[in-house]
């Protein structure tokens, strides 16, 4: 499957007023949880929460973002992570 980061970039661009406040919310084995946390500076909020079983954390990261290029750009990297499920 494809993205199709065109779309996903008209999406944003219409939905926020760049720059804002963004969002990114990810599933991630609990063993890759760092790589996740590595993608953002330390100005962003990550609160994490582990699954039932404790094998997954939920992440969800809050952090200035400049354009809907920035936020695909931390995408396309989260993508690389092993197992992650992006939300």
């Amino acid at each position: 499957m494809t993205t199709d980061y065109t779309t996903l970039a008209q999406r944003l661009d219409q939905a926020h007023e760049w720059p804002c406040c963004y969002t990114f919310k990810f599933i991630v084995p609990k063993a890759r949880q760092e790589e996740v946390v590595c993608l953002f500076g330390p100005e962003a909020f990550i609160g994490k929460t582990a699954s039932r079983t404790g094998k997954y954390m939920s992440i969800t990261v809050e952090t200035g973002m400049e354009s809907s290029a920035q936020v695909i750009d931390v995408y396309k990297r989260a993508a690389t992570i092993q197992g992650i499920v992006m939300l």
